[in-house]
């Protein structure tokens, strides 16, 4: 199959690309009944087992500490930020900002724009109105650091939210060819074939090395001190060295 030949780096870029722009479409209008439908989490999942080649088995929190993904709901909550940055600094029609009430008046009609006022939040009757997109969004608006609600320009806003919120993966990860990069991957994340890895998933009665006596075959054992590999192991050291 092709996700055993193409880099990782390559299955990053088709699912950044062709999945999460339809998963995250209009995510800041559906945001507040995402919890009825975990079908996109689903999808998501699945897509970062296929770009790391972990076991089905792999919880989502190892997956996405592993690629670096932010979690969906961490991403709409992005998306609302920057569209309420655009309603308050004049990037959308006047009568959206309208709706929107300061925690103080002015005289003037709209010189409230770019500065650090914050919002009142709107008054809530039914938790599906809390949930919605003004209420919620002024709400996570005016816990937000000062440094990045006082941004100049929305270039500016969304750097300074994303490195707020977002994660960043580690390049090293994306290099080698692709079958020894995923055995670096299942290494990384105790899910390999070695016999310990196999004992924590009930993949094998015992986690003891199968060439020593008594002593558990983990990552550590299997690269420095395995007699098995010594030969590999000499070769590789004088590799290096030269």
């Amino acid at each position: 199959m092709l996700k055993y030949k193409v880099k990782r780096k390559i299955l990053v870029k088709i699912y950044f690309a062709f999945i999460r722009p339809v998963i995250e479409y209009s995510d800041v209008v559906w945001d507040s009944w995402i919890e009825k439908d975990s079908k996109l989490l689903d999808v998501k999942v699945e897509a970062s087992r296929i770009i790391t080649g972990l076991q089905c088995n792999s919880s989502w929190t190892k997956l996405y500490d592993e690629l670096g993904w932010d979690l969906l709901q961490t991403r709409r909550k992005v998306h609302t930020l920057i569209l309420f940055y655009k309603i308050i600094n004049s990037y959308s029609p006047n009568y959206l900002y309208d709706l929107i009430k300061p925690t103080s008046q002015s005289n003037h009609t709209y010189n409230l724009r770019n500065n650090d006022l914050k919002f009142k939040i709107p008054h809530i009757r039914t938790i599906s109105y809390m949930k919605s997109f003004l209420p919620s969004t002024v709400k996570q608006w005016n816990i937000l650091p000062e440094y990045i609600r006082n941004a100049t320009g929305i270039s500016s806003f969304k750097r300074l939210l994303n490195s707020f919120f977002c994660k960043k993966g580690n390049e090293l990860f994306h290099f080698e060819k692709r079958k020894y990069n995923i055995i670096h991957c299942q290494l990384r994340n105790s899910a390999s074939n070695l016999m310990t890895d196999l004992y924590n998933q009930c993949l094998s009665d015992k986690p003891m090395c199968e060439h020593c006596i008594d002593i558990v075959e983990d990552a550590h054992h299997y690269f420095f001190t395995c007699p098995k590999y010594t030969n590999f192991r000499d070769v590789l050291c004088q590799t290096l060295q030269n």
